[in-house]
């Protein structure tokens, strides 16, 4: 006959801290522990796949959920433990199952971990060099860059975007897009026309006097242009003192690195873990 052994409430908390579910599994709740562990890492997999969880945002929400999700195991161990008063030890109540348990655990953490670790991977560091992305970036200002950003999903229309120069390989830059693949873009007295319909230039910074580029063309007009499909038309928020798509052509996709998504360092510490628009 099997011998009495109620369950501990601190034994369990303990198990529970270390390694989620074993908690369950002392308290002889061995498939609810699996199943809340496997659910919820497939779960929160699942989320990264379908991109619902992605970029900074995804990070701080898988940090979060992943904590709820831990005190709330470690809180249903104890609890089911104070309720086990008369309790018979299971086969699997033994530490060769526990050990067992513990490396499927581990072994399922790094299976799952892979996809954290690529998106860890894809992110990097830029300087920005000069003024022409004002006011949304200034010179000296560090910024973080998702360069898998654009896997799925091709820029939007006044996305921030860093890549390529197309005129000096290996110089990478930070401009907003502008004009998207298949459109005719045109810049009359500093409005911007999309197919010939005026569109709000909502980053757009001027200053004055304008200056012209070498030719003594003045950047308040430009155009029009067709943009074939493929490629970008780029300029800067400091539309006044950027050297841009105005200047250097068009970019293309193939030589878009990735998406700023944050400020890390800036002069302004008030823009400091600023995200960017």
């Amino acid at each position: 006959m099997k011998e009495l052994k109620p369950r501990n409430a601190f034994h369990a908390v303990l198990l529970s801290a270390h390694i989620p579910g074993l908690g369950q599994m002392y308290n002889g709740e061995l498939l609810f522990g699996a199943l809340l562990v496997v659910c919820f890492s497939f779960g929160l997999a699942g989320l990264y796949g379908l991109g619902v969880l992605h970029g900074l945002s995804g990070v701080i929400w898988s940090f979060v959920l992943s904590t709820v999700f831990y005190i709330y195991q470690i809180v249903d161990a104890w609890l089911g433990a104070r309720k086990r008063f008369e309790y018979y030890p299971k086969k699997y109540n033994h530490w060769i199952y526990y050990t067992i348990y513990s490396l499927g655990f581990l072994a399922l953490c790094t299976l799952l971990l892979l996809p954290v670790i690529f998106f860890a991977t894809s992110l990097n560091l830029y300087k920005i060099p000069s003024n022409s992305m004002s006011p949304t970036l200034t010179g000296g200002d560090v910024i973080l860059v998702d360069e898998h950003a654009y896997d799925k999903f091709p820029p939007l229309r006044w996305d921030c975007v860093v890549f390529n120069n197309p005129k000096k390989p290996g110089r990478v830059m930070v401009k907003r897009v502008a004009g998207l693949p298949g459109e005719e873009l045109e810049i009359r007295f500093r409005n911007l026309f999309i197919d010939g319909k005026q569109t709000p230039d909502i980053f757009g910074n001027y200053t004055e006097p304008m200056p012209t580029d070498k030719k003594g063309l003045k950047k308040e007009n430009f155009g029009p242009l067709n943009i074939p499909y493929g490629k970008y038309f780029v300029m800067g928020d400091n539309r006044s003192h950027s050297r841009d798509s105005r200047h250097f052509g068009l970019v293309d996709e193939s030589d878009i690195i990735g998406k700023p998504i944050l400020v890390v360092y800036s002069w302004d510490m008030s823009r400091v873990m600023i995200p960017i628009e």
